[in-house]
Formats: structure tokens, sequence, C-alpha cells
């Protein structure tokens, strides 16, 4: 881990409604063998209840709509400006029923796409948005995948016909709330039915939602969602949701995904299924936190829950910068490459709680639901002061501290490593140098450029104690 309080910050400083499973809970009555994968996220907290296969990549089918929704719906947009379908759109499978050339307003390709699940009408979103056409869209679903850390998430249509389109369930479920973002989204994947008149010819339109959710259980609210269907993906379904009663059923905002189903109704019997076993079955308390994450966010987002993630980055060593906009005591809310690379770091270090569980093989800087989740649980050892030759926390490019210091003096020990043998206490570029040295010579760090090199992490740490500390890295 990156280290203690380097910056004397408390080290809770908020409160955070995070679940708890109570004693004796049961496991969830659902007999999971027909399902691919399956996982329940509370959205506040960040924190997984249930998962069966999260990382299991599969094809997404119509929930491919769900990134060609956030896509479009990431530039400002005329919902009345006028749209059609074109023979280029026509791909089969469930579409919007309607002559080539018909137009109509973007709002109703939208809704089209959302609640009807019309392939035609997705593609025809993919081909107007920016007039760039629609391999230039793909390119820029693959590029939001990759912004949102979704590196097991790959698209190569914007409907979802294409079976080759591949998701996991923990990916799907950051893809429904980012998808979120957009009201006129969420209102789509929130009406039940939708009517509307084509301009020319005109013609009266009428569409059910796909997502059949809306129309039973009143017992569970759906705030977003989205159904999909293939041969060789069988049912899927991404549900929001959250009790309609809180005083008979305790719980928050959950996502629930399910890949694989028999039929849509089985998909969405395990998504209700699932949701009140996690009501009934977690307990949401207040506990102390570092900090409080209210949402996902991303480069170019402004909120103060940034400011306040800012702080604890800086706070654990994860400097957002040296000196100006982001570093201690100049905390911004504003989310840059510094916040992203900083949230890197962070998240490389603790990769076997964050990125691991659901097969991201590189960190993204995204702050995501497991990220939150990790942060708002995150309790730090408490670690010995520093004393001649021994290091008590990470140590980074840029810092300046007696333990660097004791960093320079450690490693002037071996010429091979550190020939300059300059102790000033800036971690500078000879500094960095000599770790990456040390680091490759006992095989911490294997490949230049690989993640850590350079930077005085874990594996490093315990290897300077051990060879010249005699305390041993937690």
């Amino acid at each position: 881990m990156f280290g203690s309080a380097a910056f004397g910050a408390p080290a809770f400083a908020a409160s955070v409604s995070i679940p708890q499973l109570k004693a004796g809970a049961a496991d969830p009555p659902l007999d999971t063998a027909s399902l691919a994968a399956v996982i329940v996220v509370d959205t506040a907290s960040g924190k997984t209840l249930y998962k069966m296969n999260p990382d299991k990549q599969w094809p997404a089918a119509s929930l491919t709509k769900l990134m060609t929704a956030r896509v479009f719906t990431s530039t400002p947009t005329n919902w009345n400006a006028t749209g059609n379908i074109l023979n280029s759109d026509e791909v089969g499978g469930g579409r919007l029923r309607v002559p080539v050339g018909t137009t109509m307003s973007i709002r109703d390709l939208l809704y089209s796409a959302i609640v009807g699940s019309a392939n035609n009408a997705a593609n025809a979103l993919a081909r107007l948005y920016n007039g760039k056409g629609a391999n230039a869209f793909v390119q820029s679903m693959n590029e939001f995948a990759a912004a949102f850390g979704l590196n097991r998430t790959k698209f190569y249509d914007a409907s979802g016909m294409n079976p080759a389109n591949t998701v996991t369930a923990y990916d799907v479920a950051v893809l429904l709330q980012e998808t979120a973002r957009s009201e006129e989204t969420v209102k789509a994947m929130m009406t039940a039915q939708y009517s509307f008149a084509t301009r020319s010819p005109v013609e009266r339109k009428n569409i059910k939602n796909t997502n059949d959710l809306l129309f039973i259980e009143p017992e569970v609210l759906v705030s977003a969602g989205k159904t999909g269907y293939l041969e060789e993906s069988r049912y899927n379904y991404a549900v929001r949701v959250k009790p309609s009663d809180t005083s008979a059923m305790n719980g928050g905002e959950l996502v629930v995904v399910i890949f694989g189903a028999p039929s849509r109704p089985d998909s969405v019997h395990a998504a209700v299924i699932l949701a009140k076993w996690a009501w009934e079955n977690f307990e949401w308390k207040s506990l102390d936190a570092p900090v409080k994450l209210g949402g996902n966010y991303l480069m170019g987002d402004r909120n103060e829950d940034i400011r306040e993630l800012q702080k604890f980055l800086n706070a654990e060593g994860v400097n957002i910068a040296k000196r100006g906009p982001g570093s201690p005591g100049q905390e911004t809310a504003f989310f840059g490459a510094l916040t992203r690379d900083a949230l890197k770091r962070f998240q490389e270090a603790h990769r076997t709680d964050i990125l691991d569980p659901y097969g991201h093989t590189e960190a993204s800087g995204y702050l995501d639901f497991a990220t939150r989740a990790f942060i708002h649980e995150y309790k730090p050892k408490p670690e010995p002061a520093a004393s001649a030759g021994i290091l008590s926390r990470p140590l980074s490019p840029g810092d300046i501290s007696e333990e660097v210091r004791i960093l320079q003096e450690i490693l002037s020990r071996d010429p091979d490593v550190y020939p300059e043998r300059l102790v000033t206490g800036f971690y500078g570029p000879l500094t960095i140098q000599a770790v990456q040295r040390f680091q490759m010579k006992h095989s911490i760090v294997t490949t230049a450029g690989a993640p850590g090199y350079g930077y005085v992490g874990p594996g490093t740490r315990a290897k300077l104690n051990q060879l010249y500390g005699g305390v041993g890295s937690r």
C-alpha cells in the first residue's frame, strides 16, 4: 500500500452507509446453475454484495446499447433534431418497424433503442453521432470503455447484434451507472410504454419496454435497466433498483446484473430474488471512513467528492501534485489528469483488492465501484516511526522528507545502485534511477517501465528493510 497519513490527515473523516452482512444470513435462494454470471453492487458505497463469475467475458447482446446511449449523450444533444433510418442501419433482430428513409426526432431514435431495444434505431444513432459515421462511433465506444477501466469489454457494433461484443458482469454494472448520467436516457429506461409519431411518412408508433420489471413486483422500484438477448448469450439483464417501502425493507439502491438466463422472465426473477435477498440479509450501517465518495468519477468531472479524494490520496502519500493545484492543502474539485494518474498508482498498489477480483489487468484512474468500496473500508495499519535504516511508508518521485533522506542513505551503501551517493531528502531523478537499479538487481521489477518501476512500493520497501533495516514491511 502507498502509506499512512503522511500529512497528518485524520484516519477517519467521514461517515458512510456501508452494507454489513447480518449474523446468520442465508445464501440467496437462487439456483445459479443455469446462469453464466451474476453481480449485486450497492451503488452508494460501491460494495459488491454478491458475485458469481464477475470477470467472465460474455456476449453483450443488447446491453451494448447502454454504451451506445452513454457515448451519444456525452455531447450536447438537440433532441428535437431530425434523424432517419437508412438501409445500412438494418441488421435484423428487434427493430423499429418503419420503411427505410423514415424520419423522426433524435429523441424518438433514443427511446426506440432503449425502450424497445430497436437495433436499427441504435445503429442510426451511431451513424448520426457528430456526423462521423458508425465506425468512428464504435471506436468511441471502446475509448469510453477504456476510460471507465473496462478492459475486459470490447465492442464491434452499436446495436449488440454482433456476438463478438463482450462484457463482464462487473463492467456492465459500472456501465449502467455511467449510462444513468444522462437524464434523458434514465427517462427512457424508466418508460414502460413510449408513443410517438414519425415525421415522414407520418405514422404512429407504440413501443413497450422490454424490461418486464417495470410492470411487476411493486416492492421493487426500477431507476435504470436494460435487457439483452442473442442465441450466443441467452438472456442478459442489468437493472438498478431500490425498495419501494424502506420501512418494510431496509436497504439501499442496488445494481444487479444477470448473464445467460434461460428466459427473460428467468433473468428478471433472478434479479428480484437477489435484490430482495440483499435488502433482507444486509444491514446498512453508518461506519467511520477516511472519506465519503458518493459516485463514480472520471477525468473531466467536477464535484466536492473529488476534493475529498485528492485529500485522501495526498494523505496516503500518493501525491496529486508536488506544488500548485492538487498538492497538499490546495486540493480542488476537478478530476484532471493528475488526479487520474495518482488514482492509477493507488489502484496498482492495491490491485489484489481493486483490480484482480474483476479481471482488470491494469489500473485506469477511473473511480469505480471497487475503488470506492476499498477506500470506504480502508483502515491503514499503524506503522513504526522512521528511524535510521527503517522505511515506514512508501515513497514516490517528488517527495521531500526525512524518509527520502533515509532511503538515499540506504541506497548509497551499494555503489552499483547509487554511485552518486547524494543525500538531499528530495526524491529526484538520481534517486529514481537508484531505486530502479535496486529493483532490477533484486528482481523486484523485471521489466523497465513495469508498474511500480522507480517507486518505493510495498515490495521494494520490504526488501530494503530486510537488507538494511532489520524490520519487515507490513
